[in-house]
């Protein structure tokens, strides 16, 4: 699964919630994609109607399904952290991956004020 986020913001906020600010990424790349116009699935806004941060094995349920069907390409699903915003996970297995382009990557550093970053 790829996980992406609609803008380089949300990305930030979710790394954030799984890396602790004692651990930076020293070296992190923005990487910036264009998908293929596609039908993209998106999980039911009912789920959300829970505090769904703590559904972890249900959204890891929808997730696995997603990718065991393989009918889209591109599930979109709500920031647990940020809404309303969207992160869009992306099916490598599915055959339209590989209209899946990376336009650019560029350097995505932390400057501190999210990670305590270590003195030179």
């Amino acid at each position: 699964m790829l996980y992406t986020a609609e803008s380089a913001a949300l990305c930030a906020v979710e790394l954030y919630s799984y890396v602790p600010p004692s651990s930076p990424p020293l070296d992190y790349w923005l990487q910036i994609i264009v998908l293929p116009d596609v039908e993209i699935a998106e999980v039911d806004p009912g789920f959300y109607q829970t505090v769904w941060v703590d559904l972890k094995n249900e959204s890891q349920a929808i997730g696995d399904e997603f990718v065991r069907s393989n009918k889209y390409l591109i599930l979109k699903v709500a920031s647990a952290w940020i809404h309303p915003c969207f992160n869009y996970l992306i099916n490598p297995l599915h055959t339209e991956f590989k209209n899946v382009r990376l336009m650019d990557a560029i350097p995505f550093p932390f400057d501190g004020k999210l990670y305590e970053l270590p003195s030179h």
